[in-house]
């Protein structure tokens, strides 16, 4: 992990002195889509308490798991001494719109065409993705406790990140390996700085560059985790971090200029044009010495990006067929969810990587990840297309990768290194957060329960009232599952929108 200086007029990386991530491994499943977080709490005895953070599809359907709250509270395990089956979640997404950070505006992906090389003469230069806001109402599914068991045990045989990999390049010579270069800029440092408190005997800006580290160690696995998914004895590609970079000032040093942030009365964030933010990156990146390793560069941040108007949002922008070249970066509106982040990033990458939107024999309206159009309703049915590469999308990949081949550019042949291999496989889960906190990441932190409703109100499971800027005003949310709700001392929780005894689901087997 590298902070960027500005010395006498250069740019240079310090690295910095972090704690090490202990005690949790990566895992996938590239059959489910998956990737997992499996992490050991130890408490006073020397108990290991295991949990699990990802996401994976089942039966169609995408969902996120993670640890019920109060899971890993001394309180639990000492109520359940000697027993080492703990309570999860299994949440199916409904925040997929890529853009959506709950304030309701659509948000767009762009992607500026480099000069196109002969092998897609015809490629369309000018294309953006739509996405509209889920409607808050749409519930979290109730999962059969048998299925739930059933596929949390599946993960069990699952090899470690470093097996696959030596799995697949056994299964084919060539495997390519992106890696990765992930930027934090100052908004989303400050995001993540103002949202974090000093802990484990770190300072408050030494947990900030840890809780960065193991967040976006996640991405990193998701994303690669959808390369990895792509069916296909030809093409073979896996995402690797090679580093991480930190903004934490507003200065001349940044991927943005700063004279380029704007503000606009009335809105809580601030604004930065994606025509502006766009082409400082190469110029940035050049200006940088000492870089390790890199194949493409995602800049992160947590500024509202616009394009044309500030009312009409950008998830995501970069240049068409870039990576190995000066033109190797994207740039990425962190979500908050991990699902609609990876999404965005994903996406992004799949443009440097020389794939065009979808259409024609792959219509954008089959959602893959490459479409450019994704609005989805309330009542969808859900499939693995958001999560997978069309057969056009995996058809551009090996005609860019052919293209750098034959012209002595291609970057992606050397195996992907780590910033630190022990490191990136492990990860310490989060527990899920209270109504209020749910409240403050979806409307802002200004907002929590209101309207007379409190967290021990049974109903915060059908629907929260989030405060918004206007006094006496509430926004109705749905709660995540796992929401405590009611009175603490009845144990309760939030399920498919009621709220019932933490015993009426199963707990989650040991993944070792």
């Amino acid at each position: 992990m590298y902070e960027v200086k500005s010395v006498n007029g250069q740019n240079l990386l310090k690295k910095l002195n972090t704690s090490p991530l202990q005690e949790t491994k990566f895992y996938q499943d590239k059959n489910k889509v998956g990737s997992f977080m499996v992490s050991c709490k130890r408490f006073n005895k020397g108990t290991c308490v295991r949990s699990v953070t990802g996401s994976l599809i089942h039966n169609d359907e995408a969902y996120e798991i993670r640890p019920a709250e109060d899971t890993l509270s001394t309180r639990n395990l000492e109520a359940t001494r000697g027993v080492r089956d703990f309570p999860h979640i299994m949440t199916r997404v409904s925040d997929l719109a890529r853009g959506q950070r709950g304030q309701g505006h659509v948000s767009n992906d762009e992607r500026i065409p480099s000069d196109i090389p002969d092998y897609d003469k015809n490629s369309n230069e000018n294309a953006e993705r739509e996405n509209e806001s889920v409607d808050d109402y749409d519930k979290d599914i109730k999962i059969d406790p048998a299925n739930f068991e059933k596929t949390l045990q599946k993960l069990r045989s699952k090899a470690s990140l470093e097996k696959l990999r030596n799995r697949r390049q056994t299964r084919q010579d060539k495997v390519y390996a992106v890696e990765v270069v992930v930027a934090i800029d100052p908004s989303l440092w400050q995001k993540f700085y103002t949202d974090t408190q000093a802990t484990g005997g770190m300072s408050r800006e030494e947990t900030t560059e840890y809780k960065l580290r193991e967040h976006f160690s996640q991405i990193i696995n998701g994303i690669s985790t959808r390369y990895e998914s792509i069916d296909s004895n030809e093409l073979n590609i896996y995402v690797t971090v090679t580093a991480f970079l930190l903004y934490k000032t507003i200065d001349s040093t940044n991927p943005l200029p700063p004279s380029a942030i704007e503000t606009f009365a009335g809105y809580e964030y601030q604004y930065v044009n994606s025509s502006v933010y766009l082409p400082a990156l190469p110029v940035w990146l050049s200006n940088l010495s000492g870089l390790p390793d890199n194949d493409h560069v995602m800049v992160f941040t947590w500024y509202q990006v616009y394009s044309g108007n500030y009312w009409t949002g950008v998830a995501g922008i970069t240049y068409l067929s870039g990576a190995c070249t000066y033109r190797r970066v994207s740039l990425n509106e962190v979500m908050f969810t991990t699902f609609t982040t990876i999404s965005v990033a994903a996406h992004e990458l799949g443009h440097n990587l020389g794939a065009d939107h979808d259409s024609g024999d792959c219509p954008a309206a089959s959602s893959f990840i490459m479409s450019g159009l994704s609005q989805l309703q309330p009542g969808d049915a859900f499939t693995q297309n958001p999560w997978r590469f069309s057969t056009c999308s995996v058809n551009q990949f090996r005609k860019y990768i052919q293209y750098l081949d034959n012209s002595g550019q291609n970057c992606l042949l050397d195996k992907g290194d780590y910033y630190n291999a022990d490191e990136f496989n492990t990860f310490i889960s989060q527990l899920p957060d209270t109504a209020d906190e749910q409240c403050k990441k979806i409307v802002g932190n200004h907002s929590g329960l209101g309207c007379g409703q409190t967290a021990t109100d049974p109903s915060i499971c059908q629907y929260m009232n989030c405060k918004t800027s206007t006094p006496g005003q509430c926004s109705a949310k749905t709660a995540d599952q796992g929401t405590s709700c009611d009175d603490p001392a009845l144990n309760k929780w939030c399920i498919a929108g009621a709220c019932v005894p933490r015993s009426s689901i199963s707990s989650a087997h040991e993944i070792i």
